[in-house]
C-alpha cells in the first residue's frame, strides 16, 4: 500500500497543473477517501494477476491522441522503433 500513499502525495503536489486520473484494483473505502482528496476521476480496474489483462483492461482508458489506438496493443508490442522516441509523442506506424 505505501506505493499508493507514494502515488497520492504525488498526484497532490501536481493536481494544480495537471488532471489527475487514478486507476487502481479493488480499493477499499478509506483508500478511496484518500485519493478523493486529489482526484474525483477514480478508474476501478478489475483485480488479476496477469500483467497483459491488467494493460489490456488499462489501456482502453488511455487516450491516444493521434497516435495508434489501443486495439493494436499486440502488434506494438511485437515491434522495435526505428528511431529513439521522445515521451509524449503519439505512436504512429511511421515511428516503428
Amino acid at each position: 500500500m505505501g506505493h499508493v500513499v507514494r502515488c497520492i502525495a504525488l498526484a497532490e503536489m501536481l493536481k494544480n497543473s495537471f488532471k489527475i486520473s487514478f486507476a487502481i484494483q479493488n480499493p477499499d473505502e478509506q483508500l478511496i477517501d484518500a485519493i478523493h482528496s486529489v482526484t474525483s476521476n477514480i478508474i476501478n480496474l478489475p483485480e488479476t494477476a496477469d500483467f497483459r489483462k491488467d494493460v489490456l483492461n488499462f489501456i482502453k482508458y488511455l487516450d491516444p491522441g493521434d497516435g495508434l489506438q489501443p486495439k493494436f496493443y499486440d502488434l506494438v508490442l511485437s515491434r522495435t522503433a526505428k528511431q529513439d522516441i521522445k515521451t509524449g509523442t503519439p505512436l504512429t506506424w511511421t515511428l516503428l
